[in-house]
């Protein structure tokens, strides 16, 4: 059973792995030619069948290809792929459609007897009219709870397992793979993504034509991320990014006046946002946090500890955002009861900022909008009055004068970037704004300078705030594989910083 699942998800993970041939190439334009051969080897040891063989030996032709995309290996991966998408798989012993719902509901919930735990929010009218609830889903959230939850042993978590991986990998072939190499300009060879500067309700960016915001920091983000490097043909060889430190944190810091909060960013003796949570959490003081963290009771008790300080991260940033109990126990994989008393500890820690969301709440009911303080507006007129949508209303207001103050910052930021030619004047170019994060390609010459004003102008300050608004400044030959210049965002950047990662990094290519 084992090796029958082993060998049907592998065509499945390996078909997938179709689109990778043109990120990996480029990778290779990059010099990273030890990346591609362990690539290439782990490739030749995973495959057994001459079906598999096949596959790795088109890959290979087609990494080591200047135009990837026109040789027929090429063409093979990709029917291969659009197959896969298409037909049946034998995993389990009968055959299923993975882009089947009902298949996979019946694989999941029948076959491998998982309990529900994930159900769909919306209801259709025969559903609700016989009293019946959402029906369950089979995504990665459920499949990751599964196994979080040792609801499958044995055979079944290695299902579950690959299932996972299957999904994971067309996730990314669907965001990724599959589209950016149809947004290559013709003439230059290069993309050229699309940005709206208020794009969401809170006057964010919004990215498309590909959407840069969907490249996240960790797991399968980071490949895509190595796929973005510096603009050859202006000479540049280094990517640069500078993104704010806690930046919704330290406008909610300003904006409520929090005691508890404020301490991790103003005085001499700074206190970390997570473990004043994860202290209330375990019911000790601040300092014995930090020091069991730290290993004065040994180091399977810091484990502990640091995992705490881990859930209370989201605990905090889904707290500020109105999260409730039952999506938080999804996230954390924990009892919603747990989940409930996590966020209630979040409450009792930061007691003045939620004192501020209630008074934020009354002026709203009086006025009918909220106001940054850079004077934008979200008018919320009628809505306010409708019972169903009050408390949705109140979140999204309150949410607004923190997400919303940060767009302005943003653009005030860019603004000015753009007033002084600062890009221009260094022969670079800003390639994103991506959410709290500015990204730009230049040559390493003009590193130091460049950095320098650009910093200076994300951390003067949002007028009124009385919170520092400090950045971590990083660089690198690619978008992902970069070195913070700081080591910790309170430090001081100086062009000596700058000029000892630059060199670090250019001893590497």
């Amino acid at each position: 059973m084992t090796e029958t699942v082993k060998t049907a998800v592998f065509t499945c993970t390996a078909n997938s792995l179709s689109v990778l041939a043109e990120s990996y190439n480029l990778l290779a334009r990059a010099k990273n030619k030890n990346e591609i051969a362990q690539f290439v080897s782990e490739l030749k040891v995973t495959a057994k069948t001459p079906e598999q063989k096949n596959f790795v030996a088109d890959v290979i032709d087609v990494l080591t290809s200047k135009e990837p995309t026109k040789q027929p290996s090429y063409g093979r991966l990709k029917t291969r792929y659009e197959a896969y998408k298409r037909g049946k798989t034998t995993i389990t012993g009968f055959e299923f459609n993975l882009n089947s719902p009902k298949q996979m509901q019946q694989l999941f919930y029948g076959m491998l007897g998982m309990p529900i735990r994930v159900r769909n929010f919306k209801v259709s009218d025969s559903r609700e009219n016989l009293g019946l609830s959402g029906v369950p889903q089979v995504n990665e959230e459920t499949i990751e709870e599964a196994l979080a939850y040792g609801d499958a042993t044995g055979w079944k978590s290695e299902v579950l397992k690959l299932l996972l991986e299957s999904k994971k990998a067309d996730t990314r072939v669907k965001l990724f793979y599959d589209k950016f190499p149809l947004w290559k300009h013709p003439k230059d060879g290069l993309i050229h993504p699309q940005f709206k500067s208020a794009g969401t309700d809170t006057r964010r960016p919004t990215g498309s034509s590909p959407n840069l915001l969907q490249l996240g920091k960790k797991g399968d983000g980071i490949q895509i991320r190595r796929c973005f490097l510096p603009n050859k043909k202006l000479g540049h060889d280094l990517i640069c990014s500078l993104d704010w430190d806690g930046e919704e944190l330290r406008i909610i810091a300003g904006l409520s006046g929090d005691k508890e909060l404020t301490s991790c960013y103003v005085g001499d003796s700074l206190k970390d946002v997570h473990s004043i949570v994860a202290a209330q959490i375990k019911g000790c003081s601040y300092e014995e946090f930090v020091a069991i963290r730290k290993g004065s009771q040994g180091a399977e008790k810091a484990k502990e500890y640091d995992n705490i300080r881990k859930s209370a991260k989201s605990v905090v940033f889904g707290g500020n955002y109105g999260i409730g109990g039952a999506k938080l126990a999804r996230q954390l994989h924990i009892p919603v009861d747990d989940a409930r008393a996590f966020l209630q500890a979040k409450k009792t820690a930061y007691s003045g900022m939620e004192r501020w969301k209630e008074v934020m709440k009354a002026d709203l009911h009086k006025n009918g909008y909220v106001k940054t303080l850079y004077g934008s507006r979200k008018h919320v007129f009628h809505r306010i009055y409708e019972k169903d949508k009050v408390h949705s209303v109140e979140r999204s207001s309150v949410n607004y004068l923190v997400q919303g103050l940060a767009a302005d910052y943003l653009k005030v930021v860019l603004s000015n970037l753009w007033r002084s030619r600062t890009f221009q004047r260094h022969n670079a170019v800003l390639i994103a704004p991506i959410y709290d994060e500015l990204v730009f390609s230049c040559h390493h010459t003009q590193a130091v300078s460049l950095i320098q004003e650009v910093y200076a102008e994300m951390t003067k300050g949002i007028p009124g705030l009385n919170i520092p608004m400090l950045a971590n400044p990083a660089l690198g030959v690619n978008f992902a594989d970069q070195i913070e210049i700081l080591a910790d965002c309170n430090q001081v950047l100086t062009a000596e910083l700058i000029q000892s990662a630059i060199s670090q990094v250019l001893s590497t290519v």
